[in-house]
């Protein structure tokens, strides 16, 4: 069974930003040596690219220690973290390549949505005002206005719901 070396030393945090157990951090740990020549581990927040290396805490600690800049001093047990690297886009060809790829122009995607809406619009308002030709000659009556109104918005919302609006052709719709 293989081993784990545990390692204790200090780090400082801005308040709010406090370490737990379990957590995998990368950390720079740096050996030093105290006034009365006793050493100790300094933990310092850090990346890959500036030396530092994951590890998981084990344990952690808050001291009774806040420096002149409000930051809270923890004692802190690490472990080295068996982790997986981070995916950067030069880590995965497949993300570096979508992320050159410029996104579509949503101003036109916008117009053109826009566009078949007012089409199919039309479209509505001529079925609705069909439905309200049969109705009168059935009813004998006029449809009122809020009626056709409710047809027009009930036959649209089917109409977007069902996802044809975005099947149209584009046309412009006058």
């Amino acid at each position: 069974m293989e081993t784990v070396d545990v390692l204790s030393g200090l780090l400082t945090q801005k308040p709010g930003r406090d370490p737990e157990p379990g957590q995998i951090k990368c950390y720079l740990v740096e050996k030093r040596t105290s006034a009365n020549g006793t050493d100790w581990l300094k933990v310092k927040n850090s990346t890959p690219d500036k030396g530092g290396s994951n590890y998981r805490i084990v344990a952690v600690q808050p001291t009774d220690f806040t420096d002149a800049h409000g930051n809270i001093s923890f004692s802190i047990q690490l472990e080295p973290a068996q982790t997986v690297a981070p995916m950067t886009p030069q880590s995965m060809p497949m993300l570096a390549a979508a992320s050159q790829t410029p996104a579509p122009d949503s101003t036109e995607t916008c117009k053109q949505h826009l566009e078949r809406a007012g089409q199919a619009m039309v479209m509505v308002m001529k079925e609705a005002i069909k439905v309200a030709t049969e109705w009168e000659a059935i009813a004998k009556s006029p449809l009122p206005p809020e009626h056709l109104q409710a047809l027009c918005a009930s036959l649209f919302i089917n109409l977007d719901r069902s996802g044809m609006i975005d099947q149209l052709p584009l046309q412009k719709p006058f």
